[in-house]
């Protein structure tokens, strides 16, 4: 997926991680996300709609915790 910034995501549901990969190569896990926020990005950019705005509400501003790696 390469959307703006992004360049990847991935989704573990065992631990309800979201990773992201932006340009640059920085990563980011994302904590306690529901996995529906995860198929909302899959679906944004498979109907060609803006997938960096659905990022910024849905997860940047969702308020999940992330590690940066």
């Amino acid at each position: 997926m390469q959307s703006g910034d992004l360049v990847s995501v991935g989704y573990d549901d065992a631990e309800r991680a979201l990773e992201v990969e932006f340009v640059g190569a920085t990563v980011r896990l994302y904590l306690d996300v529901p996995q529906d926020v995860f198929e909302g990005l899959l679906l944004t950019h498979d109907h060609g709609a803006n997938v960096r705005k659905y990022f910024d509400v849905r997860v940047d501003q969702g308020g999940y915790r992330y590690l940066e790696m």
